[in-house]
C-alpha cells in the first residue's frame, strides 16, 4: 500500500494538533543536596526543590539510589504535644501543576535508608525519582559538610554580609 506524501503530512499535522492540547507534567529539580554522614550512620536525608512546570499534577511515587538499600519520601509534622513526627508518604509526593514543592530538613524530604558507606562532603550521589507517568528523573545530589554549615556565624550576629569594614579601626580592639 502506497500513501501519498500529502496524506502523511496531514496525518502528522493532526497528531501534532491533538497532542498539543493534552495536559502534561514537566519536572525540574533544583539545588539537590544531602549532608555528610558519620561512619556508623545508616540513614541520610536528601533535599531539593521539585518544580512542575507543566499543566498537569505530577506524582513522585518513589526513588532509588545506588548508595543505599532503599529510599522513602517522608514528611515531618508536629503532633498535638509539640513533638515532631516523621512519617513515610506511602502514596508518594504530589507536585501540583505550575507549583514547586521544597524538600527541606525538618519538612518534606527524601530518606536514604541502609547507607552502604558514609556520604562524604564534596562528593555527589545518584538519585532517581520515579514518576507515576513519564520517565524517571535522574538527579545528581551534592554532599555538603555539616561542619561548614554549623561554623557559619548566625545572621543575627553578622547581618546580611553587606557590612562595610573600611571605616573601622581594627587596632583599637587589639589594645
Amino acid at each position: 500500500m502506497k500513501l501519498k506524501f500529502s496524506t502523511l503530512l496531514a496525518t502528522a499535522a493532526c497528531a501534532l494538533v491533538l497532542s498539543s492540547g493534552m495536559a502534561h507534567a514537566e519536572i525540574q529539580v533544583s539545588e539537590p543536596y544531602t549532608f555528610e554522614t558519620a561512619p556508623a550512620m545508616k540513614v541520610g536525608g536528601a533535599f531539593m526543590g521539585i518544580e512542575n512546570t507543566g499543566d498537569k499534577a505530577e506524582h513522585i511515587t518513589g526513588a532509588t539510589s545506588s548508595v543505599c538499600d532503599h529510599v522513602e519520601i517522608h514528611s515531618m509534622e508536629q503532633d498535638d504535644n509539640g513533638v515532631m513526627k516523621m512519617r513515610q508518604l506511602k502514596d508518594g509526593l504530589e507536585v501540583p501543576a505550575g507549583q514547586k514543592v521544597e524538600l527541606v530538613p525538618q519538612g518534606l524530604h527524601i530518606m536514604l535508608i541502609g547507607l552502604k558507606q558514609p556520604l562524604e562532603a564534596g562528593k555527589t550521589i545518584d538519585l532517581t525519582l520515579d514518576r507515576a507517568e513519564g520517565d524517571p528523573v535522574k538527579v545528581e545530589v551534592t554532599v555538603k559538610s555539616r561542619m561548614a554549615k554549623s561554623m557559619e556565624p548566625p545572621k543575627e550576629i553578622m547581618g546580611d554580609g553587606n557590612m562595610d569594614h573600611m571605616d573601622m579601626n581594627h587596632m583599637e580592639h587589639a589594645k
